[in-house]
């Protein structure tokens, strides 16, 4: 990903969750990629989908809250980043 493959770098992580869904950071992974190219309304739904599948992981949440605050979605941000604390 430093050398701005996304795609590649997307289909890494990609395969990665094929082999181990519970891989909590090839979603962060995955959700970066798009933030990286301002998609970050894909990022937001990649990381909402690990948070439904994956509850109470300090990093989706985390993740999910910085995401969130960039889209100006404050009480998702703050809600999510309250939780990660709290993990």
């Amino acid at each position: 990903m430093v050398k701005g493959n996304y795609a590649a770098a997307r289909g890494a992580f990609e395969a990665a969750l094929a082999v181990d869904p519970d891989l909590d950071v090839a979603y962060v992974g995955l959700a970066e990629t798009y933030a990286r190219e301002a998609n970050d309304a894909e990022a937001i739904r990649i990381l909402k989908f690990a948070r439904e599948q994956r509850p109470n992981q300090y990093l989706l949440e985390y993740y999910f809250g910085l995401v969130a605050s960039r889209l100006g979605r404050e009480q998702e941000a703050i809600t999510a980043l309250d939780n990660a604390a709290k993990l």
